[in-house]
């Protein structure tokens, strides 16, 4: 980025770029995970989120598995359009980072 015409407005340094470098401390690179995954999608699918999220915690990955009832891949990506919602809650509002597993 750093030797890109972008950087004409950006005014990277060095110290910018091994700050904001993903690659250089990935200790520090731990996000906070939502995985969302519908109770109306196949055992398959919702086995498959139960998995991932309990591999993302023992490699220390904070996260948070929430099985949503009633919900599906359609309405799912509904409730990623927008409005008041667990996920959206949870996407928009920091404090709501700390949600505890429905499942």
């Amino acid at each position: 980025m750093k030797q890109s015409y972008l950087n004409r407005e950006l005014r990277l340094e060095d110290a910018d770029v091994a700050a904001l470098n993903p690659s250089a401390d990935r200790t520090r690179m731990k996000p906070n995970l939502l995985i969302a995954v519908g109770a109306e999608e196949t055992a398959q699918f919702i086995d498959q989120s139960e998995r991932y999220s309990a591999e993302l915690s023992r490699a220390g990955i904070e996260n948070a598995l929430r099985v949503l009832p009633g919900i599906n891949h359609y309405t799912m990506s509904r409730l990623l359009s927008g409005g008041a919602n667990v996920v959206m809650d949870w996407i928009l509002k920091p404090e709501a980072g700390n949600i505890s597993p429905l499942r």
